[in-house]
């Protein structure tokens, strides 16, 4: 959590100094802590009039909320789940059912921000191509640390979304029973984005504050959690959502058994995360299981391991290990060990286990 707060200090001290802007009632940026999650949701700009808010963004001049929080929601409050704004309860009716109706895991596995960070009271009161170009460096930040499986976008806006952030992009196909529907209902695309050169799918969505009708009726719900399955290469036939990919899992090793990280693809993020932010990336080979005399003793990259696990619907006991171990040495070299060293103590913590 520290590391969540110190991320996002930062990143609002350089868009200060970037846009010139120094009150939060004229921006915002965060609705909850950033941290790695599974789904990132972004909308188009931070709604308010500016002369009617207040300076730390958290109240409106009739008293309304405009934040949980008035600086980094330490408290894991969430802006979605904790304030009573129109598009907030199309935001939970959207995205509830992809976490299980799980408000807890609403906190810990989705992460919101927008495309552009200026408020305004209306769209039509703002450059919204300014704000959104301005806003970019930093949004790219956000998706780093985040390294969602998808990228929810609520309204119109997926052109002006990959024009800005995209390398390649190639479009999903909808299922046969959207095929009539609004083309605003439902949309998505295969992408592989400047941030971190990660591959994720970006959805489009009707806006939560509108059009939040069509989630039930066109299924939207189930369909985010059918392509978050297809990322890990669920099959689709099997009709599960992503919280039955993303819950803890259990094997069997000699007649004992060893748990898998709880929510392993979060975790997974977390370790691309904290390793690349650490500048240690380049040394995952010394950690990872095949680096064991057991193994090959080939090298394996960090993005190469990754990749690899996000393909899986399930997460073998030696790539468990190596979750747990690499997180271990993240978490000892933040607190100021060598590298050697971190490698030698996570090794003797967590030693490869064999099916």
């Amino acid at each position: 959590m520290i590391a969540n707060i110190a991320f996002m200090a930062q990143l609002e001290d350089d868009y200060r100094r970037a846009s010139g802007l120094r009150s939060r009632k004229h921006y915002k940026i965060f609705y909850g802590q950033v941290f790695p999650a599974p789904i990132l949701t972004l909308g188009l700009n931070p709604g308010g009039d500016p002369a009617e808010t207040s300076a730390d963004g958290t109240r409106q001049n009739d008293g309304l909320p405009a934040s949980a929080s008035a600086s980094f929601f330490e408290g894991m409050e969430n802006d979605v789940l904790d304030c009573e704004w129109r598009e907030n309860a199309g935001l939970r009716r959207l995205l509830l059912p992809v976490v299980g109706q799980d408000r807890n895991r609403f906190r810990h596995e989705i992460v919101k921000t927008n495309i552009s960070f200026r408020r305004s009271r209306g769209i039509g009161d703002i450059n919204l191509t300014a704000a959104a170009r301005e806003a970019a460096p930093f949004l790219r930040r956000i998706i780093a640390r985040v390294r969602p499986q998808v990228i929810v976008l609520t309204g119109s806006f997926m052109d002006c979304f990959l024009r800005l952030h995209a390398i390649e992009s190639v479009p999903v196909g909808v299922p046969e029973r959207l095929n009539n529907a609004p083309a605003f209902v439902f949309s998505a695309a295969s992408t592989r984005l400047e941030a971190d050169n990660l591959a994720v799918i970006i959805v489009q969505v009707g806006h939560a504050s509108r059009f939040a009708w069509t989630y039930d009726r066109h299924h939207i719900p189930e369909e985010i959690g059918v392509l978050m399955c297809q990322t890990l290469d669920c099959h689709k036939d099997t009709a599960l959502l992503a919280p039955n990919c993303l819950q803890p899992l259990q094997s069997a090793i000699g007649g004992r058994t060893t748990t898998m990280p709880h929510n392993w693809q979060t975790d997974l993020a977390e370790l691309g995360a904290e390793w690349w932010s650490l500048g240690i990336a380049a040394e995952f080979w010394r950690v990872h299981h095949f680096r064991d005399p057991k193994f090959s003793g080939k090298h394996v990259s960090l993005e190469t391991h990754i990749k690899h696990c996000r393909k899986q619907r399930e997460i073998g006991i030696e790539n468990a290990e190596t979750l747990k171990r690499g997180l271990d040495v993240a978490k000892r070299v933040k607190a100021g060990q060598p590298l050697h060293t971190a490698l030698n103590d996570a090794w003797a913590a967590f030693p490869v286990l064999t099916r």
